[in-house]
C-alpha cells in the first residue's frame, strides 16, 4: 500500500471510529533529571514559574507537559507583542496535537504585560485528534487531560477551516506548507492546502489581532514567507528560535 493510500484509509477510520479512552491520568514526572542535564535552564524555569503564576506545576506534570509550556512561554515572550493582548483576549491554537503546551499559552495570554491577570477564552482546534499512543490513549484524551483546569480553554475535534469565529490572537505551530511534512505526520493529501488555509486563518483575526506563525528550518520557512506575499499579509521578517527546553529542529517565527 502507498503511504497516500495508507495515510488517506487510516484518516478516515480515525475519523469514523474516535478513539477515546478518557481516563489518562499519568503521574507527575519528576524534573530533576532534566535540570542535572541542563543546570542553566533551572533559573529560567523559577523565573517563568513566578512570572505566570504556574503554582506547583512543576511537581504537578509530566516532563513533556512541563518543558512543552515552558518552551511557548518562552517563545511567546519573545515574539508576541504584549501590549496587543485585549481584557478579555479570545485566543486561537491551530493544529493543537495532543495540546501538551496549553498550560504554557493560557498563562502566558492571562498574566502577560503589566495589566493581567486577563479573562482568557482559549480554542485548539486539532484535525487529527484521534491518533492513538503506545498507551490506548488517543490524541483527544491527553487534550482534555491538558486543558483539565484551565478557566476558559477549550479542545475541538475538527477542521479549522470549518471554524468561523474571530479571535484576537492566533498561533500557529508548523503549518503544513509542503505536501512532505504532512504525509510524514499521517495525513491524507486533500489535507494539503496551504494556501487556503493561510488566507483563512488570516480571515478569522479580529481587527487589530495578531497572529504567530512558527515554521521549521529554512525551507519550510521560505515557502511560508513567499505563501504570506502571494496573499498579500504583511508581516515582521522572520526570526530564528532555537531553545533547550525541547530537542527541536530550529523556528523560525513571524509575527502577521
Amino acid at each position: 500500500m502507498s503511504e497516500r493510500l495508507f495515510n488517506a484509509v487510516f484518516y478516515a477510520l480515525r475519523r469514523r471510529i474516535r478513539w477515546s479512552r478518557p481516563t489518562y491520568r499519568p503521574r507527575s514526572e519528576d524534573k530533576a533529571p532534566f535540570f542535572r542535564a541542563k543546570p542553566h535552564l533551572l533559573s529560567a524555569a523559577g523565573r517563568l514559574e513566578r512570572r505566570y503564576h504556574l503554582g506547583d506545576f512543576r511537581e504537578q506534570s509530566t516532563s513533556s507537559e512541563y518543558r512543552e509550556s515552558l518552551y511557548v512561554l518562552e517563545l511567546m515572550e519573545r515574539f508576541f507583542p504584549v501590549p496587543r493582548l485585549r481584557d478579555p483576549v479570545r485566543a486561537l491554537d491551530v493544529g493543537s496535537k495532543n495540546f501538551a503546551y496549553a498550560r504554557g499559552l493560557h498563562h502566558f495570554f492571562r498574566h502577560a504585560g503589566e495589566t493581567g491577570p486577563r479573562r482568557v477564552d482559549l480554542t485548539g482546534v486539532e484535525v487529527d485528534p484521534y491518533q492513538i499512543y503506545t498507551d490506548l490513549h488517543s490524541r483527544y484524551d491527553y487534550a482534555l487531560y491538558h486543558i483539565r483546569d484551565l478557566d476558559g480553554c477549550r479542545y475541538l475535534a475538527g477542521d479549522v477551516m470549518d471554524h468561523r469565529e474571530p479571535y484576537d490572537v492566533i498561533t500557529w505551530f508548523l503549518p503544513f506548507v509542503t505536501e512532505y511534512a504532512l504525509r510524514k505526520w499521517g495525513l491524507p493529501g486533500v489535507l494539503f492546502r496551504p494556501e487556503a488555509m493561510v488566507r483563512h486563518v488570516c480571515g478569522l483575526l479580529a481587527p487589530g489581532g495578531v497572529l504567530v506563525l512558527a515554521s521549521r528550518e529554512e525551507e519550510e520557512r521560505d515557502v511560508q514567507a513567499q505563501l504570506l506575499r502571494d496573499l498579500g499579509v504583511s508581516f515582521h521578517p522572520p526570526e530564528r528560535h532555537e531553545s533547550d527546553w525541547m530537542a527541536y529542529a530550529p523556528r523560525y517565527v513571524f509575527v502577521v
